[in-house]
């Protein structure tokens, strides 16, 4: 791993919007925050990151859709984070684990990682070509149109992952993307890395 210097909760918040403002699963959510927010996606897409409103306004768009410092995927999420930024290579990347689904009602990554929740093990059951009436039928098609697209030599924003304090990183924005790295062999991943003693807190540790 490369350390690449330090970061910032207002880096790191933008690097996660950036990822999820067109994705399938998540835009509609960020352009109806954005509207109760009062604003538009020119917050990301134009973002000042050394304004401090803005970066006010991006934190509780995070909060409103997907509960920054308050619930949902950051239940329990230390409040005190360091943040620096890296470059992971392939013996990096095989110690990324998805986040714990134990308290949601669909385990997709446990699901296609065999239990193991190790991204390594669910980039080797993306099929090809998935097959009509499986259960993770969507999520495979997602890392495969990523895969596509990492074909066409696509830029991705940073991996977002949190420092498991036991050896391992652990995923917190971009499953999608870590699976379909490992199954074409990508190197020099560059990601946001957070440090808290606090970690084993999180709802997904």
């Amino acid at each position: 791993m490369v350390e690449l210097g330090s970061a910032d909760e207002s880096e790191m918040i933008l690097a996660f919007l950036r990822a999820e403002v067109d994705s399938f699963r998540f835009r509609r959510y960020v352009a109806h925050c954005l509207r109760m927010l009062g604003t538009d996606r020119n917050l990301i897409d134009r973002a000042d990151i050394t304004d401090a409103r803005q970066n006010q306004l991006r934190k509780d768009l995070l909060g409103c859709y997907r509960g920054y410092g308050k619930d949902d995927l950051f239940r329990g999420f230390p409040t005190r984070m360091t943040w620096r930024r890296v470059r992971l290579d392939a013996i990096d990347l095989e110690t990324v684990v998805y986040g714990n689904e134990d308290h949601f009602d669909r385990k997709k990554w446990t699901e296609l990682s065999n239990g193991t929740r190790y991204v390594s093990v669910g980039a080797r059951n993306v099929e090809q070509e998935p097959r009509p009436g499986d259960p993770l039928l969507e999520e495979k098609q997602n890392i495969l149109a990523v895969v596509e697209k990492i074909h066409l030599g696509s830029q991705f924003p940073e991996l977002i992952l949190a420092d498991s304090l036991k050896g391992s990183f652990i995923i917190i924005e971009g499953a999608t993307r870590s699976t379909a790295y490992i199954r074409e062999h990508v190197t020099a991943v560059e990601a946001f890395l957070g440090h808290s003693p606090d970690i084993s807190s999180w709802v997904c540790y």
